[in-house]
């Protein structure tokens, strides 16, 4: 054991950085953070950035011609992935021209540059929400719409018996923020690993899942919910090195934990190893929430549900988030009183999908009430006649943050 430890201790050393590079690296993850924090809050599930178009061609405008389609191409690709589980990517339709220029509903166009022959720019595609879903449904693969909350990713590696969070020798957490910033269905933070990061948590903390911890730095990133990776170095005695990653959620424990093993054959290869380990890592992020928000449009059904509003523009507010939900197909109001908006709503899949979509947009289902009616047509005012439902009302509510 402490030769091994000794062994993995030097390959640590080989790898580390000197002062200089450390500051320099350190100083690049807090930009990186930093641009991943406002990209992330302008996500959107059907909107395709960072698409890089460069085509040459006879002439400019055929070369932008040709650029804009390929460039729509490509992003419908990425979007149908996106939407859609890695083993089921080899059946998804082939994105052709015509199919993306059907379903785009507009496009930005950033950092343009052309000469008589060549074209070069950055897409931003914006597609057709609907349409993707019926496409989609053609094919017949399951597929979600569901986006989470941002997670912020506390990346930990350990080295023969010690823990690392921060600095420019945590190489786990480098490899996470080295990592394209993740426009799926869950958006990934990776923390500055500043001062007040420093302060708010360290990794220990991270690991015993102290949740007053967690949840004071989730909250200065406005995440969701927190992502403990720890990464494990290792060597064996045939000196295959072996990188065992436990990924989970310590304040979420409904969702199960991430465990991946990866190995190198030498320490020249560490590196590359770590930041395979990261990608792979993320992947399975994301796997695990489309396998619990896969569309099941064999079932629908409805749901009475009355909404304690405080005014016209509260419903609103609630009104555009349910209707921003994939599973609710829709949203009946019957009354909106001066406390209280009356609905019923239309939604695929079961109770426990529902609830999940709903908390991403900080809405909670609560106990039925039965003694609530839901009237026969929308007014603003209190009709003189109800007409009475079969099922008893739930009431939804705004979550406080």
């Amino acid at each position: 054991m402490y030769l091994m430890t000794c062994h993995v201790q030097s390959l640590l050393r080989r790898f580390s950085t000197s002062l200089a590079v450390a500051i320099i690296v350190s100083g690049s993850l807090m930009v990186s953070a930093r641009a991943q924090s406002m990209e992330l809050a302008e996500a959107e599930v059907f909107t395709v950035r960072g698409v890089t178009v460069d085509v040459t061609a006879e002439t400019a405008a055929e070369a932008r011609r040709l650029a804009l389609r390929n460039g729509q191409i490509e992003a419908l690709d990425r979007m149908l992935r996106r939407l859609t589980r890695r083993a089921d990517h080899g059946a998804l339709p082939k994105a052709d021209a015509d199919t993306a220029a059907f379903l785009v509903q507009g496009f930005e166009v950033a950092n343009e540059k052309t000469s008589s022959v060549r074209y070069l720019a950055e897409l931003t595609v914006r597609f057709k929400y609907a349409e993707v879903g019926n496409l989609l449904r053609q094919t017949g693969l399951p597929f979600a719409e569901t986006a989470s909350k941002p997670l912020l990713v506390l990346p930990v590696l350990k080295i023969g018996d010690g823990l690392v969070l921060w600095g420019a020798y945590n190489r786990w957490r480098t490899a996470w923020a080295a990592l394209p910033v993740r426009r799926g269905l869950v958006p990934m933070i990776v923390p500055f690993g500043d001062l007040t990061d420093i302060a708010d948590i360290d990794a220990s903390q991270a690991m015993l899942g102290d949740a007053e911890a967690l949840s004071a730095i989730a909250a200065r990133y406005d995440a969701g919910s927190v992502l403990v990776a720890l990464a494990m170095l290792s060597v064996r005695e045939d000196g295959l090195l072996v990188l065992d990653v436990a990924a989970s959620r310590p304040v979420e424990p409904e969702h199960a934990p991430i465990l991946l093993t990866f190995t190198a054959a030498s320490a020249e290869e560490v590196d590359e190893l770590i930041q395979i380990a990261a990608s792979e890592t993320a992947a399975g992020v994301e796997d695990a929430w489309l396998d619990s928000h896969l569309l099941r449009f064999d079932q629908s059904q409805s749901m009475a549900l009355a909404v304690p509003v405080g005014s016209l523009g509260e419903w609103v507010s609630v009104q555009r988030k349910l209707q921003a939900i994939a599973t609710i197909s829709r949203v009946d109001l019957r009354v909106l009183r001066r406390d209280a908006a009356e609905i019923v709503i239309d939604y695929f899949g079961d109770e426990a999908q529902l609830v999940a979509a709903l908390a991403q947009r900080d809405l909670e289902l609560e106990s039925a009430l039965p003694h609530i009616t839901i009237y026969a047509s929308p007014t603003f005012s209190s009709p003189e006649q109800p007409a009475s439902v079969a099922d008893p009302v739930r009431v939804l509510r705004v979550r406080d943050r």
